[in-house]
């Protein structure tokens, strides 16, 4: 049976009412939220159900003009959820920006977003005004066993109007419709039909081949995650790393070496990705570059701009400025 998350109908959404949203969904991750409303009479609901330990949300929106969520890496540093989400629009589209990249996504399609990377969502209702969208959450362990650098499948759109991404489509929409009906086993069986026949669609999409992993791989891409999710606190060190991903120091850098890196680089070239990326970021521009570099780990202003140049070729205030263009020299610090 489906549990309502979150309702509202009313003449107007009023101030509070995305605190409220946000108040009730603490159950997920966090991010912003907030309603462009279109007419004055408006309705917004969340409903979910489990297929066992995995959840699919269905939301729904009359009356909205647009709904922006937004999640940073503040967001993720105080709630990290080491997920991917599906989202099927059932009615209306949705517009995703992660990784530099944006794309539409329409009624016939699905698209997805890493949770643990920033994004940005804004939904589109159709010409009724309604919005409809339903979205599964799958756990990044089970979608990179399924699909090669899923990160790349944010960018494309799945087709859902024929083939493995159809299938898909009909086996998450009659699992939720039908969840009550269901065995947990049968409601297991329905959620895998469905992220393996959105798989099939994303490999066909991507030109990728079947994705096999062993226990070496997959215990890499667990430190490089943990590294990444991280890399902004300034005490991270490899016995850190090991004590949490439960291997020895020495494994670690193992894994690194055969795959060309080393926790050095490693470690502060995703702070220096992560602090340009934020630098020239419109929605960082009234953080100051030394609040931005603290945030990331830096010991000191002078430590970063130091760093920044090497690899970038300008300094800080010139890649927010814009007076340089960047060259990345990936150079080792």
């Amino acid at each position: 049976m489906s549990e309502i998350v979150y309702e509202f109908s009313g003449t107007k959404v009023g101030m509070r009412q995305p605190d409220d949203f946000l108040a009730s969904s603490t159950n997920s991750f966090a991010f912003d939220i907030s309603f462009e409303e279109l007419r004055p009479a408006v309705h917004i609901s969340n409903k979910k159900i489990f297929a066992g330990s995995f959840p699919l949300l269905r939301s729904r929106s009359v009356g909205y003009a647009c709904t922006r969520v937004h999640r940073s890496w503040e967001h993720i540093r105080h709630s990290p959820h080491d997920t991917y989400v599906l989202r099927i629009p059932v009615r209306g589209a949705v517009s995703l920006y992660q990784f530099g990249q944006r794309i539409d996504v329409g009624e016939g399609e699905i698209g997805l977003t890493y949770v643990n990377a920033p994004f940005r969502v804004e939904t589109r209702p159709n010409l009724n005004c309604e919005y409809l969208v339903l979205q599964a959450y799958v756990p990044t362990h089970m979608m990179r066993d399924l699909v090669p650098d899923p990160e790349r499948i944010c960018s494309s759109r799945i087709p859902t109007l024929a083939g493995p991404g159809r299938l898909a489509k009909q086996a998450f929409l009659t699992l939720f419709e039908e969840a009550e009906h269901f065995s947990q086993e049968l409601s297991m069986t329905c959620f895998s039909t469905g992220l393996e026949a959105f798989a099939e669609a994303a490999r066909a999409r991507s030109g990728l081949g079947v994705h096999v992993t062993n226990g070496q791989n997959k215990k890499l891409r667990q430190v490089l995650d943990y590294i990444e999710l991280h890399s902004s606190d300034a005490g991270l060190t490899v016995e850190k790393v090991a004590h949490a991903c439960q291997i020895s120091q020495r494994y670690i850098h193992y894994l690194l070496k055969n795959d060309n890196k080393s926790f050095h680089e490693l470690l502060w070239q995703g702070r220096l990705s992560r602090a340009h990326s934020r630098i020239v970021d419109r929605l960082y521009r009234s953080q100051s570059i030394g609040k931005i570099a603290t945030s990331l780990g830096f010991k000191s202003n002078a430590h970063f701009s130091r760093v920044f140049r090497k690899r970038f070729g300008c300094s800080p205030r010139e890649a927010r400025q814009g007076k340089k263009p960047l060259v990345d020299a990936a150079k080792g610090l």
